[in-house]
């Protein structure tokens, strides 16, 4: 009924006809034909009969079916996602998009699909902050390249004045039998807070390594196996050798320890590496590259690992050197102090001593002498008066010794 329609259509309007026509066969299946009818005229342009022709594309409804179920079932998929989606069709144009998209570029889905909109600036930039152009941006280079593009990182600011928003960026193309584009995939993860902890960690590795080297200690780092991972440039000050020489070396085989300190110092790098302590400090002497000798300490940090096992070990080191000479010098100095302060402390006895017995002879002399003999100190404070003072004064020695005026006092006026 439906061909007959069709046909009398075409008798009626003189016009040709293209349509498409369901047909089920015996068995229960469909097939879809693309009918074709032309209206055949004689010489006087009469109408004289049709013409038509019929093909076969019930596998061309099929995969249109099939695109279509497709297409419906990829929408559902990333509506919710949290990667910003959208597909692009052979001519550029934007197919779909999903909300994550349009909140990661900062655009309504209108502009989106607007065919001019990346050919205007979108204030996007390059890690190094230098600015994209349309025509770099991913999935122009894949639309003009014909291949995939991937792991791109672009910074894009939604609005004039608003903070960079990075974004992974992958553009997957998706090509037909004869080699041209169906589809192009473009895919955006925000990406920001990882840039974010990406720049502190730089900053912080910078800082860092700034303190490191400018440490006015050296720092030398070595793992669980006594491999040496940082050298600083004071290390090399102090010891001689530069990084080159001591990075990836066991550091126990730069010798940089004195020979008689080597049982001590195997001691404490086995205390080290067996997890026994977190922190250790030990002093010791060491060897410079040109064969000097030095008093350092080494501040020791250890790192344990979730065994508890020693991951790395971390040590700063003071050259103490001139401190120890100081030392040295300082507790001779005070041993010879302390053996003049006993030969003096001696002489000084000796001589109280013999001052001592002096004195005795003395009062022993002036008790039996008949003359009046007496000492007056340096402020006129009589400190010894002979017993013949009484038989000359009338006054006992106790009285002189009592009233350092009285030997004044008796002096006559006239005198």
């Amino acid at each position: 009924i439906e061909l007959e329609s069709l046909i009398l259509q075409v008798r009626e309007t003189d016009t040709s006809s293209l349509s498409e026509m369901k047909v089920p066969l015996v068995d229960g299946t469909v097939r879809y034909y693309e009918i074709t009818l032309n209206p055949l005229h004689d010489e006087s342009d009469n109408i004289i009969g049709i013409g038509g022709s019929a093909r076969n594309i019930t596998k061309r409804k099929e995969n249109y079916r099939a695109l279509k179920d497709s297409e419906k079932m990829f929408r559902y998929l990333v509506k919710d996602l949290n990667v910003g989606v959208i597909l692009y069709g052979p001519y550029e144009e934007v197919v779909m998009c999903n909300p994550k998209a349009v909140d990661l570029l900062g655009i309504s889905e209108e502009q989106l699909k607007s065919n001019s909109f990346f050919d205007q600036d979108w204030n996007s930039i390059r890690e190094d902050g230098s600015n994209i152009l349309p025509s770099d941006l991913p999935v122009q280079l894949a639309f003009a390249n014909g291949h995939s593009i991937h792991d791109v990182v672009i910074g894009i600011y939604p609005q004039p004045t608003s903070e960079v928003n990075w974004l992974l960026v992958n553009a997957e193309v998706i090509l037909k039998e004869d080699r041209s584009i169906r589809n192009v995939i473009c895919s955006y993860i925000d990406i920001t807070q990882m840039k974010k902890a990406e720049n502190d960690l730089r900053d912080n590795d910078q800082r860092l390594k700034y303190h490191f080297e400018n440490s006015p200690l050296a720092v030398v780092e070595w793992d669980k196996d006594l491999i040496v991972t940082q050298w600083s440039l004071e290390a090399e000050h102090i010891f001689g050798w530069n990084k080159e020489e001591t990075l990836g070396k066991r550091i126990d085989t730069l010798n940089l320890i004195y020979e008689e300190d080597i049982p001590f110092v195997y001691h404490s790098l086995e205390r080290l590496t067996s997890g026994e302590k977190d922190t250790f400090i030990s002093t010791n002497r060491n060897v410079t590259k040109s064969g000097k000798l030095l008093d350092c300490t080494w501040y020791n940090s250890i790192l344990l690992d979730h065994n508890g096992q020693t991951s790395s070990v971390m040590a700063l080191i003071q050259d103490i050197t001139l401190r120890k000479k100081a030392e040295n010098a300082l507790k001779q100095l005070n041993e010879a102090l302390e053996d003049h302060v006993a030969e003096r402390t001696a002489e000084l006895l000796k001589s109280n001593e013999a001052f001592k017995a002096a004195e005795e002879k003395y009062h022993t002399v002036s008790d039996f002498a008949f003359n009046w003999e007496y000492w007056i100190d340096p402020v006129d404070r009589m400190i010894h008066c002979s017993p013949s003072c009484e038989q000359i004064t009338g006054y006992r020695p106790t009285d002189f010794e009592q009233n350092s005026q009285l030997i004044f006092d008796i002096i006559h006026p006239d005198d």
